[in-house]
Formats: C-alpha cells, sequence, structure tokens
C-alpha cells in the first residue's frame, strides 16, 4: 500500500468518528471546492457532540445548514435507525431541506 493509500484510509477512518472529519473528506461546497471549516465550525461540532439537545443560531450564510445536514448524514451513518426532525423558519423550508439531504451524493471515492 502506498503511503497516499496508508493516509486516506487513517482519513476516512477518522471520519467514521470525527464529525467535522467526515464533513470536509465527503462534501464539497458550492463552486466544487472541498469544504473547508472555519475554526467556529469545528466548535459547533465539538459542542453538538456534548450535547445531546442543541439550538443552532448563527447569521446568514454561515454555514448552518450544510454544517447540520452533513452531521445529519453522519449520524445516520452511525446510527441507521436514528429519528431527525428538521425545524426551520417555515414547514415549506424545513421540507425543502429534508428533500436536499435524501438528494445528497457523497462523494465516492471517500467510502469504505
Amino acid at each position: 500500500m502506498s503511503p497516499y493509500e496508508d493516509t486516506a484510509n487513517d482519513l476516512c477512518f477518522d471520519a467514521r468518528f470525527q464529525p467535522d472529519m467526515f464533513t470536509t473528506l465527503c462534501f464539497k461546497d458550492a463552486s466544487g471546492q472541498q469544504f473547508a471549516l472555519a475554526p467556529f465550525h469545528r466548535e459547533l461540532q465539538a459542542f453538538l457532540t456534548a450535547n445531546r439537545h442543541a439550538l443552532v443560531e448563527l447569521p446568514r450564510d454561515h454555514g448552518k445548514s450544510s454544517l447540520i445536514c452533513s452531521r445529519i448524514l453522519w449520524e445516520l451513518g452511525r446510527k441507521p435507525n436514528l429519528r431527525v426532525k428538521i425545524v426551520c423558519a417555515t414547514d415549506a423550508i424545513a421540507a425543502e431541506r429534508s428533500r436536499d439531504r435524501k438528494s445528497t451524493r457523497l462523494n465516492s471515492s471517500h467510502r469504505t
């Protein structure tokens, strides 16, 4: 196995236990680049890990929806029977977010 394969395997293994790593490895931003997390995104992930119930409030365009949706997919990957309720300003927005999550395709190069 090459050093690159070792590194890729290590990163994939880490992504199973670290939601921020999962997001970085498996999702792309609107421009098609690897999703880059800011320090507050990592803090938010740590907060969500430490707290079973949480409310996330941030200004517009801070990546809340993308981050939380990747977190939901990470949680479902670990616990397939988990039930999730997406709550938004309106039922229509929540339904749209739910449809977006159902249609999400993970970057297949990182599947194991």
